[in-house]
């Protein structure tokens, strides 16, 4: 602000006292955007009637369902996910806004369905990796902005940088975890040994390790002889080809088998192998770092009987109760099961040699005599 004082040339010059008030100045409308409409719900975790106003949701208005989420950004646009569009065009979808209950119409007058012109996938977007899994959505009127709908803030909005090529970074907080030591019942508690640990991560972690896991679930092909950690129930399957493995070597009068049980093999997966394999397995790179970076400096925090903190690193294992970690773990063992198949011929069972069956950390190893299980 500049205040020019002007006057003739031949003024002797006198005191002179200046007030200045500075008025607020009206938001527009299409700069207002982010507001939130708190409830009183205390220790609940549903959010109140339109308390985010940006939350809208697309709808196939054939099924009459929404199917996915996204967030209101103009009065014309809203951000999705790209999967979310993949196989559909313009006439079956549409956009909610201002809804709540889905299941009731009666919760707000603010909900409102839109018809959509167009939707921009980007680009780059992998459907199978699902990398630049985004989209833009435009709806074919203008969506009616109240205090019960409204846009999200885009970061540019304060900002000159367009954030072109930019990635978001980890926030060193999703790396903290809180550790429990449970004890182990009718156990001296005085051994180390006889306390059950139990550590919790950060909910927004976890959230993000869910999101990591089921993409590269999508193309990561894990060893088929494992089955533990995955989604569908194949422990029946091993135990079944162990019976017929246990009647063939009876028939044969010869073999050997072997039970494994790593112990503390959650605790004892080497970070660098975990990136090693990931690699192999043909992850993105920026995967592979991200991955990389959730651990790098990772720590746990253990409660003393003192109530003293102690803060401990974790420079190694895969972090207990975390989404990914199962998956992690699975990449890793599958080294000792492509090992074990390439070098042992194993008991043939239909037409297929069969070496060895996993249970997530525990193995058994089918050989026809000891030199076999040895090697």
């Amino acid at each position: 602000m500049t205040i020019e004082l002007s006057t003739t040339f031949w003024s002797s010059g006198v005191k002179f006292l200046c007030e200045l008030q500075t008025i607020e100045e009206a938001m527009d409308d299409n700069c207002r955007c982010g507001w939130k409409n708190p409830t009183k719900i205390v220790g609940g975790n549903e959010t109140g009637v339109n308390e985010y106003p940006m939350m809208a949701g697309l709808v196939d208005p054939f099924q009459r369902d929404v199917y996915c989420g996204a967030t209101i950004i103009s009065q014309r646009h809203v951000l999705t996910a790209a999967h979310c569009l993949t196989d559909r065009n313009t006439n079956n979808v549409g956009v909610l806004v201002g809804d709540h209950d889905l299941t009731t119409g009666a919760d707000t007058d603010a909900s409102r369905l839109y018809t959509v012109s167009r939707f921009d996938i980007h680009p780059l977007y992998n459907n199978e990796s699902l990398e630049n899994d985004i989209a833009i959505v435009t709806t074919n009127s203008i969506i009616n902005f109240s205090e019960q709908v409204g846009p999200a803030c885009l970061p540019f909005q304060h900002q000159s940088d367009s954030f072109a090529g930019s990635y978001v970074d980890l926030l060193d907080r999703w790396k903290g975890n809180r550790t429990t030591l449970i004890p182990k019942d009718g156990k001296d508690l005085n051994d180390i040994k006889n306390w059950r640990p139990i550590t919790i991560r950060s909910i927004m972690g976890r959230i993000f390790s869910g999101i990591l896991d089921a993409r590269l679930r999508l193309y990561i092909k894990q060893a088929v002889r494992q089955k533990g950690f995955i989604k569908e129930d194949g422990c029946k399957a091993n135990i079944n080809l162990l019976e017929a493995a246990l009647h063939r070597m009876k028939a044969a009068e010869k073999g050997v088998i072997t039970i494994v049980d790593i112990a503390k093999a959650f605790d004892i997966v080497p970070h660098s192998a975990v990136r090693q394999r990931l690699r192999r397995k043909g992850t993105p790179p920026l995967v592979v770092d991200y991955i990389a970076k959730m651990y790098a400096g990772c720590h746990t925090q253990i409660k003393a009987r003192n109530e003293e903190k102690v803060n401990i690193e974790l420079k190694r294992g895969v972090k207990h109760g975390d989404p990914l970690s199962p998956l992690l773990f699975n990449l890793i063992t599958d080294t000792i099961i492509e090992d074990i198949d390439k070098n042992t011929q194993g008991i043939k069972i239909q037409d297929e040699n069969l070496a060895v069956l996993a249970f997530a950390g525990d193995m058994v190893l089918l050989a026809n005599n000891k030199m076999e299980t040895k090697r």
